[in-house]
């Protein structure tokens, strides 16, 4: 029954082979089920950029095979409409999620506010997008006037692109929030326009040949300030820091004259002076700040312990399967250092 009944022979001759199988051959043995390509291939398109890409896909794909099997175990079923992988990323955040809490006792929350005392103790910062005129990799090797030459060079190109940004600030008005003294880049009203504009436009000018126009996002804090050693924290560009600190959220920058490079730039963030929260945020002290920063450092650590416990889950899973890899189907599609590395530590488990 299982093999069902034979096929009368076709009067076209043998079928030939099925293409879709050829197109999303099996490239494992998980147990006593199989891995697709297609499963691999939509993890590889998730992690395109990371680290590690292509490994991190075959096991993540090896290891949903496993968590759908096992949600057949405790009641789970996997939707009509989902893949493996939505599937078991569904379960094992359902079992293992920050919402839930977890033991988090006073003294982790201690080290990680000492390890995150930037957060709530430092001088005012900026958050900027920056296009820029890198002419030397070190100024003082470089002479000077050839980096004058590459600065006048690229000045039309950072102002054309400056004017373009204005105007086109111009028909997205950034409201009250231009002027505000806190402002993350999570909330920041730059987000969703004004900054992937920015990052269109650099990308346009490189299109065109001005290789030697960069695209660099970072955060700086001022410099000076007393109680802060400026050795503990990222400073910019002179002119850069000048330019910031008076200017408003989304208004276009430049262009500028900086240390040996020209730069047009966008304030996309800023936090104010923060003068730090007391020793020990656990303390009980009914201080509104020490309190968030306790909840918020919980918040974090819970999430941080999930992430964890579903890693560990999967690799459990891993361990105690029966994973074979067919390298010849990979072969061509995952490159030999990831099949190398994938193979060898599934031969190193058994």
């Amino acid at each position: 029954m299982a093999c069902g009944r034979p096929s009368p022979p076709s009067a076209l001759g043998p079928p030939g082979p099925d293409a879709g199988v050829a197109a999303d051959p099996v490239v494992a043995e998980v147990d006593l089920d199989v891995l697709r390509w297609s499963q691999v291939d939509e993890r590889l398109r998730a992690l395109a950029g990371q680290p590690e890409a292509e490994v991190r896909a075959l096991a993540l794909a090896a290891s949903d095979v496993l968590v759908v099997r096992e949600m057949k175990v405790v009641g789970g079923a996997r939707a009509a409409t989902e893949t493996a992988a939505q599937a078991a990323d569904r379960f094992v955040a359902s079992v293992w999620n920050g919402s839930r809490g977890c033991a988090v006792s006073d003294d982790e929350i201690r080290l990680a506010y000492l390890q995150n005392l930037a957060r709530y103790k430092h001088p005012p910062g900026w958050t900027v997008w920056q296009a820029q005129t890198r002419c030397c990799g070190d100024g003082a090797s470089c002479p000077h006037d050839q980096i004058a030459a590459c600065l006048a060079e690229e000045h039309t190109a950072l102002t054309a692109l400056a004017d373009a940004l204005r105007a086109d600030f111009r028909a997205w008005p950034v409201g009250p929030a231009a002027g505000a003294t806190l402002v993350t880049l999570a909330t920041s009203p730059l987000r969703d326009h004004h900054l992937p504009a920015f990052e269109r436009g650099v990308a346009d000018l490189q299109a065109r040949g001005h290789r030697r126009i960069e695209l660099v996002r970072y955060s700086f804090w001022q410099r000076g300030v007393a109680g802060f050693p400026d050795s503990a924290f990222r400073h910019a560009d002179p002119a850069v820091e000048r330019a910031a600190s008076r200017a408003r959220i989304g208004e276009v920058i430049g262009p500028l004259r900086g240390e040996a490079m020209e730069f047009v730039a966008v304030v996309a963030a800023r936090q104010p002076l923060a003068l730090g929260l007391p020793k020990n945020p656990t303390s009980g002290v009914a201080d509104d700040g020490a309190l968030r920063a306790q909840l918020e450092l919980r918040a974090e650590l819970c999430a941080k312990a999930a992430v964890d416990e579903r890693q560990a889950y999967r690799e459990r899973l891993l361990g105690g399967a029966r994973l074979v890899w067919r390298e010849a189907a990979l072969r061509g599609r995952i490159g030999d250092r990831a099949i190398e590395r994938i193979v060898a530590v599934s031969r190193k488990g058994r």
